[in-house]
């Protein structure tokens, strides 16, 4: 089987997640305060810092923004893929290039985690961080149609997620006026690899 090498991100998201009776139950999400998505749920991350790569970078923003020790307090990281997002214009599986940087593509490594039930237990929120408020969501209320205050691609996404592989590919589009269009997703990453 053919698969894609992803190429270079600048940010990292991840969904933490707890179980109930060998099924997945509430997601950790962040209300966040600051730009962008202020006062939208959505996943931990962040920006890789000078020297990490995606993993040391992901287990160092759980750190900073939950306060949870990804040794102690998880039972594994595991890395999704890639979340792509372009605007209509741009050519979907071509990419358009950071801003900031061409030789990263606009995107974040996805992650999913899954907590240790000693350590949800422990674990009260909601719960005020210097990034937003945490809390615990329950996985029908984030994909609930009615449901406004997720960010909109999170709640597509959710569909695949968590059967996701390290290769798989959510490309996200926005029109002109940064209105969601939809993400498409492509499960082993072959359309980035043509």
């Amino acid at each position: 089987m053919t698969v894609a090498t992803l190429p270079n991100y600048r940010y990292t998201i991840c969904f933490i997640y707890s179980e109930l009776e060998g099924k997945l139950d509430e997601v950790l999400l962040l209300n966040r305060e600051k730009a962008p998505w202020m006062g939208r749920w959505n996943g931990i991350g962040g920006k890789l810092e000078q020297g990490e790569d995606e993993h040391q970078c992901i287990e160092r923003e759980i750190y900073e923004e939950t306060g949870l020790d990804p040794a102690e307090d998880l039972v594994s990281i595991e890395k999704k893929g890639v979340m792509e997002w372009h605007h209509q214009t741009d050519d979907l599986h071509k990419n358009s290039r950071d801003t900031k940087n061409s030789k990263l593509k606009n995107g974040m490594y996805l992650f999913i985690a899954k907590i240790k039930p000693t350590s949800k237990a422990h674990y009260k929120t909601p719960r005020k961080f210097d990034e937003g408020l945490l809390d615990w969501k329950h996985i029908d209320w984030i994909g609930h149609a009615a449901n406004s205050g997720v960010v909109d691609n999170i709640k597509l996404m959710f569909r695949h997620l968590f059967d996701a592989n390290e290769h798989s590919m959510f490309y996200t589009t926005y029109d002109k006026s940064n209105t969601l269009v939809g993400v498409e997703y492509d499960e082993y990453g072959l359309k980035a690899a043509n």
